[in-house]
């Protein structure tokens, strides 16, 4: 087995998806600063429940169908039956992005009553018009419903220059809309909502001008039939999967201020620094994965896979959490500063989760997707009861706990029915111990910090994150790991270095 190879395939791709993401994480630390100026920690809750409330909408109306799609295309060899899966889907697509939209705007006052009523720490403001806002949004939500999914038509093309490009432009749009409607006319919470619409109706106009001749008037109630046979039994997986990563919003909306919400979505936004990493390998790792199944050595590479990112998901969650009240002291206001102390709890969760693709390849390659949403409802049931207990005592803290437990129930759910329909030899228990060792490391840092300003923090967290690289060093790698990261960097060095000297 040549791990090296496989590696450095998915890194071809990885690295595009890694630099558009990486301009997004950027973008989105220099909008932090503005948004936290203009708005108070309330408002910053109140625009995360309307755009987690939204996203329920959207996952509810998907049915889980891309999953299918990205099955079938695969499956198939010839390129007619590859735009027929293509097709079938679009047609799909259309039809619910105009649903959701029918739904969200014509249902936009029955929400907020809902929104309002499921309040019982206080009654929301009345400067809070969650109808206005709802409609707003509505316009952009179609759009958005589509553009998720021409990507994914990216991403099976294995076109990963436009993906970053679609990804890039929306972001950059949406932050100049940002800059417009709430800087220069001061437009608040209703202007971040026409930011969000418009930059969705751009981006899916450019997504498509990519995709459009890959599809044809074809439309096929067979393959149809077929996504949803692979889908719908995914599909409580899918419903469950977002209760995991949303309720917790819900649970603090009902039992803490609005204030809590605000602290709980600015660390969930530091926290996306470790998830645009598992953004990025997901996206390059689930077609690649699939397009090795048939490979004899396909159970070790995916095996060999799973430590490494393991270990790189560890070492940046853990540096993410380290820093993360310096990197909130120098992007918030002060009305801020207590969130850095949940970021590292959420880190900790997330690092779970990026592997849930890894431990779960298996079940997609058996099609027993059933055993997804067992493990889903193992880790939902263990969240629901984690939140109930840990919100009315430690508010947005208790949430960011129920978090992680959850996401690190799932990981073990994911792997026990995984390894029941297709046994991989993944090194689990080895790397379980490596990330409970560098993250305790990370809480420590987080009681270190506590009372100290920036520039004693900045110390302590570089101190921190040095010890942190040499556990993972001699620890967290064994003797291959280590050679490997070695030939990597090289290899990188070496193609940087004659790619100067190529351009002299």
């Amino acid at each position: 087995m040549n791990l090296f190879f496989h590696v450095k395939n998915i890194a071809k791709d990885a690295l595009v998806y890694g630099l558009s993401n990486a301009c997004i994480a950027l973008m989105g630390l220099i909008v932090v600063p503005i948004l936290t100026r203009v708005f108070t920690p309330a408002d910053y809750g109140i625009i995360a429940l309307i755009q987690t409330t939204v996203s329920f909408f959207i996952m509810v109306s998907g049915f889980n169908l891309v999953s299918g799609v990205f099955r079938y295309f695969f499956e198939y060899d010839s390129f007619d039956k590859k735009e027929e899966v293509l097709s079938t889907a679009l047609y799909f697509n259309i039809f619910i992005s105009v649903f959701l939209f029918v739904c969200l705007y014509l249902g936009s006052p029955y929400i907020e009553n809902i929104l309002v009523s499921i309040r019982k720490v206080n009654l929301v403001p009345p400067k809070y018009n969650y109808e206005t806002y709802l409609k707003i949004i509505s316009f952009g939500i179609p759009f958005g419903f589509l553009n998720v999914n021409f990507l994914a038509v990216l991403r099976m093309l294995r076109e990963p220059k436009k993906y970053a490009l679609v990804s890039v432009f929306q972001f950059i749009s949406n932050f100049c809309l940002i800059l417009l409607f709430i800087v220069v006319l001061n437009y608040g919470i209703i202007g971040f909502m026409w930011a969000y619409s418009l930059s969705n109706i751009m981006a899916c106009l450019l997504s498509f001008s990519f995709v459009y001749k890959y599809h044809t008037l074809n439309f096929s109630p067979q393959m149809m039939r077929r996504f949803l046979s692979y889908s719908l039994p995914q599909f409580p997986s899918v419903f469950l999967s977002w209760g995991l990563s949303q309720i917790g919003l819900f649970f603090i909306n009902y039992f803490c201020i609005l204030s809590q919400l605000g602290y709980y979505n600015i660390a969930l936004r530091i926290a996306s620094l470790l998830t645009m990493l598992l953004m990025t390998y997901r996206l390059a790792y689930s077609p690649y994965a699939m397009s090795i199944m048939k490979d004899k050595n396909s159970r070790d590479i995916y095996s060999g896979i799973y430590s490494l990112c393991m270990i790189g998901f560890g070492v940046t969650g853990a540096l993410i959490g380290i820093f993360a009240k310096p990197i909130l002291v120098i992007l918030t206001p002060p009305a801020y500063h207590a969130a850095y102390s949940i970021v590292g709890i959420i880190v900790f969760g997330y690092v779970f989760q990026g592997s849930n693709d890894i431990l779960a390849i298996g079940i997609g390659i058996s099609k027993r997707t059933k055993f997804i949403s067992y493990a889903q409802l193992v880790a939902f049931c263990t969240g629901f009861l984690a939140y109930l207990f840990f919100v009315p005592r430690f508010f947005a803290w208790g949430a960011a706990i129920a978090l992680s437990i959850s996401y690190v129930v799932q990981n073990f759910a994911y792997y026990y029915f995984a390894q029941r329909v297709y046994p991989i030899p993944y090194k689990f228990k080895k790397n379980l111990s490596f990330v409970i060792i560098v993250f305790s490391l990370v809480f420590i840092n987080t009681m270190l910090v506590k009372n100290e300003g920036f520039l004693i923090s900045m110390l302590i967290a570089t101190g921190s994150s040095f010890v942190v690289l040499v556990l993972t060093w001699f620890i967290g790698m064994n003797l291959e790991q280590r050679n490997l990261t070695k030939i990597y960097i090289l290899t990188c060095f070496n193609n940087y270095f004659s790619l100067r000297c190529h351009n002299k």
